[in-house]
């Protein structure tokens, strides 16, 4: 298994990530994208599994009826987000619903 990339600062502000798979390689090893910018990205369908989205910019971001598993996400900025029909399991964050 090679490594899970960590870089220091990922920008997807404004992505269209409608309907993907985003994952980390398990519980003990996420994906780590802590302080990432998503404002604006749209994740509308998608599974969010063992990410650490700790203090992401989450302003605006488009999340209806998406799976996060696993997600750490303390510390985050969402104003605006829009999180309907969304379904949060054995998660840490601020964000309603979980």
């Amino acid at each position: 298994n090679l490594p899970a990339p960590q870089p220091p600062h990922v920008n997807l502000a404004g992505a269209d990530l409608e309907n993907w798979t985003i994952r980390g390689a398990s519980a003990a090893q996420p994906l780590g994208l802590r302080g990432a910018n998503l404002a604006g990205t749209r994740l509308n369908r998608s599974r969010v599994e063992h990410v650490d989205l700790t203090g992401a910019d989450l302003t605006d971001l488009a999340a209806r009826q998406s799976l996060f598993l696993d997600v750490k996400a303390a510390g985050q900025k969402a104003t605006g987000a829009d999180f309907a029909g969304s379904k949060w399991r054995t998660c840490r964050s601020t964000v309603p619903g979980c």
